[in-house]
């Protein structure tokens, strides 16, 4: 699950093998330990979290989405109870719809876009894979420069 830092292996892969992919993962806010942890690419929230001592007892742990797969470049924010305010783009304060991992509803809560752009944009995303950046949209059918330019402060990827 999640792995320290290795000197690089000079030995060649073998065809059998599993490639893993370590991500790195900012983890900030009431925690215990805060930092960039270094684990394997999938790893749950819950996992880093405990990697960082757990959560503090001010913790709002209510806020933050355990369950989640990590990504890299990820920030795992946990607000303290009764905090108030919004951190664009960490997760656990973020009201910005995860382009990703969004439903038809959630997309369709964004500006500009309707039942058909909502299910452009799930068939994009299922034929073509996940979106790398948030300039990406802009090759879902139906999605030009304005409804860009509507929706981009909405959304974040990944």
């Amino acid at each position: 699950m999640v792995q320290e830092n290795n000197e690089p292996n000079d030995e060649p892969i073998k065809s059998d093998e599993v490639i893993e992919e370590n991500v790195f993962v900012d983890v900030k806010g009431a925690v215990h330990a805060p930092g960039v942890y270094e684990v394997e690419l999938g790893v749950r929230v819950v996992d880093v979290i405990e990697l960082a001592g757990g959560f503090t007892e001010e913790a709002d742990e209510l806020a933050v989405n355990l369950a989640q797969q990590v990504q890299d470049e990820m920030v795992i924010y946990t607000p303290s109870l009764g905090e108030e305010g919004e951190v664009d783009g960490i997760q656990g304060t973020t009201e910005k719809i995860r382009i990703n991992y969004a439903t038809k509803e959630e997309l369709e809560t964004l500006p500009g876009i309707g039942p058909a752009k909502a299910e452009a944009i799930l068939q994009y995303l299922e034929e073509q894979g996940s979106f790398q950046k948030k300039e990406d949209l802009l090759q879902v059918s139906g999605i030009g420069e304005k409804v860009f330019t509507q929706l981009k402060d909405e959304i974040q990827v990944p």
